[in-house]
């Protein structure tokens, strides 16, 4: 599929080939120009005078070249600084977001991460709802819609999900961490809707299969709409969650998947159901765990839920 016969660069290789069939490609979409950056006038000029905000997915990505190039031949920059940010309850981003929602008195709240395919969002009354809890009114809402059809989730979300999907009428299916994964389990399943507890959600009903914040956001602000209700009653009225942070302990590359093969063959869990898909992950009547090795850092990540505080405890 690539030429061989000469030195590559790395396009050749990101590159998706052309294989001869237009079945396999998804239609391209327009690129959009920001009506504040003409090409007639200086990008560090605008930026002097305000922000402006880029979704890469739909906006053209030269502007960014030409802001680099402009600062690269202006004597006056002397650096240039990228911040980037997680979704996190501890996040400046998700900090300010809230108070910016009950200072406007707003309906709700969304962030999205550098790249737009993760989202997390915030209630009216402040309240931030994870990704996980947000595929539940995802998957309540397409199942309706869809009897039968599959909803992918992975081993760090909650089992509500199982609950959920199950009682209108889909099939649950817990799969690995990771986008890759996910993305690989929806094409072999067939799947109308995936998510994970990081951010990334994947709509196949009227959408293309992969991760997109903002679309994401669209379709809950739909849901809230056609159902004419707020995002905190809608969470109210599922079971509520008591679940711990995602816990991180630090453990070298090399060590931390034989940490967790000694975890899974010495560890005493009793009655509970393990599963190993991805680490350990093991249920019991009222509360689970899960130990696994990151996919991106030197560190095992441990999760727990329960149905009340003492068995989160315990």
């Amino acid at each position: 599929l690539i030429p061989g016969g000469r030195y590559h660069n790395k396009k050749d290789l990101i590159k998706f080939p052309d294989l001869g069939n237009p079945k396999l490609e998804f239609e391209r979409f327009p690129v959009y120009n920001h009506p504040d950056l003409v090409l007639d006038r200086s990008i560090l000029e605008v930026l002097k005078t305000r922000d402006v905000l880029l979704f890469l997915l739909y906006h053209n990505s030269s502007y960014i070249i030409r802001t680099l190039r402009e600062a690269a031949l202006d004597p006056r920059v002397r650096s240039i600084e990228i911040t980037l940010y997680r979704l996190a309850d501890e996040s400046r981003i998700i900090s300010a977001l809230i108070n910016a929602v009950k200072n406007e008195s707003a309906d709700i709240g969304i962030a999205l991460d550098g790249d737009g395919d993760r989202l997390v969002v915030v209630t009216a009354s402040g309240n931030i709802i994870w990704p996980d809890q947000l595929l539940m009114i995802f998957a309540r809402d397409v199942v309706s819609r869809n009897p039968g059809c599959d909803v992918i989730f992975d081993i760090k979300s909650t089992r509500r999900l199982n609950q959920v999907i199950s009682s209108y009428g889909g099939r649950p299916i817990m799969w690995k961490t990771g986008h890759s994964n996910i993305k690989a389990k929806m094409r072999e399943t067939n799947a109308l809707l995936a998510g994970e507890f990081s951010g990334h959600i994947f709509f196949k009903e009227r959408w293309f299969g992969f991760d997109d914040g903002l679309y994401a956001a669209a379709r809950l602000m739909e849901i809230m709409s056609l159902r004419d209700q707020s995002l905190d009653s809608m969470i109210a009225s599922m079971p509520e969650l008591f679940i711990s942070p995602e816990i991180k302990i630090a453990v070298a590359d090399a060590d931390k998947f034989t940490l967790i093969d000694n975890i899974i063959e010495n560890g005493n869990f009793e009655s509970g159901e393990k599963t190993l898909i991805d680490g350990l992950r093991v249920d019991f009547d009222t509360s689970w765990g899960l130990v696994r090795a990151s996919n991106t850092s030197p560190a095992i990540t441990l999760r727990f839920e329960a149905d009340n505080t003492n068995d989160l405890i315990k």
